[in-house]
């Protein structure tokens, strides 16, 4: 057999080998606890989101999946485990877009996304534009007089410079020509606790961390970033209802993420069991309670929505003139 011909046939021999061992594995994945680590605390949106789709992938594989919360530096400490983790299936993590923006708010961070690849999304929420109760506005239309009649004055809290909250807060300004001053808190629930004990005057956050204290009457709801209202709080107007154009403004979603190098098959499995999971009509009502909308994608269209994302937050940390550290 002429040289080039019998290389070729070994790296033939090869590939088929490599792919059916590939298949193998796939097959006889897992055989062990699969760990999901969390980059968040407990009761976080991220966290409560896994855990019900988790549950049910578990359920379905008849399989143990374990979730760890590993919190801290906005969400880049467990990124950074799941990217040092061996690509063999049992490891994986979820994110939201603060790993997208992470990347263009810091000079160096803790992991390398080259050392990640999307495996699925999970659901996604709209913000809600939230005010203390004793606010001197009700309305998103009295709000932004407010604004413009005391220019400086109103105070806006985030879970963090870069967050999502932070960054809509800005683009809201832009969009009703306002000026109003950021108080950067760490994490979610402190710029909550702050909120209603009239500390600040208004936030952006999820409808899960919302809905209960805009119902007991401790903060007003005044509105929601989407083109539809909430099941969870039908009586509170979107945006759009009230003459704000939110194209430029986005609201928060749940991904799941692993080491590159895992396996194709078995980012496949999982990415399949989670779509069959979140399209379930008993978890799809399980999660609209909460104010969260299913979101599918499988890892191609997963992977290809992580990039129109890095464009879309980078953008708006470049408008929010949010210097890199």
């Amino acid at each position: 057999m002429h040289p080039i011909r019998r290389i070729c046939s070994k790296l033939a021999v090869a590939g088929l080998c490599a792919l059916v061992s590939t298949a193998a594995w796939s097959q006889d994945w897992p055989g062990r606890p699969i760990r999901v680590i969390v980059p968040y605390p407990p009761g976080a949106f991220s966290d409560t989101v896994t855990r019900i789709v988790v549950e049910g992938v578990a359920k379905r594989m008849g399989k143990t999946i374990i979730v760890e919360n590993k919190g801290g530096a906005n969400g880049m400490l467990g990124v950074s485990e799941v990217s040092r983790a061996t690509p063999d299936g049992y490891t994986f993590g979820t994110i939201i877009p603060a790993y997208v923006v992470s990347q263009h708010l810091y000079n160096k961070i803790p992991f390398d996304p080259e050392n990640l690849v999307g495996v699925a999304s999970l659901g996604s929420t709209p913000l809600v534009l939230s005010a203390r109760k004793d606010a001197p506005f009700s309305t998103v239309e009295e709000l932004v007089a407010y604004a413009k009649a005391n220019p400086g004055r109103i105070t806006f809290g985030s879970s963090g410079i870069g967050s999502s909250a932070h960054l809509n807060s800005v683009v809201f300004q832009r969009l009703t020509d306002t000026k109003m001053m950021h108080v950067p808190y760490k994490g979610s629930v402190a710029a909550k606790k702050d909120l209603m004990s009239g500390e600040i005057d208004i936030l952006f956050d999820t409808p899960l961390s919302l809905a209960s204290p805009g119902k007991e009457g401790q903060i007003k709801l005044l509105g929601v970033v989407s083109d539809q209202r909430m099941p969870l709080m039908p009586d509170v107007p979107t945006l759009s209802e009230q003459g704000i154009d939110t194209d430029s403004m986005t609201g928060s979603w749940v991904a799941m993420l692993a080491p590159k190098g895992t396996p194709p098959a078995i980012l496949d499995r999982m990415a399949s069991e989670i779509g069959a999971v979140v399209k379930d009509p008993a978890v799809v009502d399980r999660l609209e309670k909460l104010g969260v909308f299913p979101m599918y994608k499988n890892v191609a269209d997963f992977n290809a929505f992580l990039k129109k994302e890095d464009v879309l937050w980078g953008r708006m940390v470049r408008d929010a003139n949010v210097p890199k550290e």
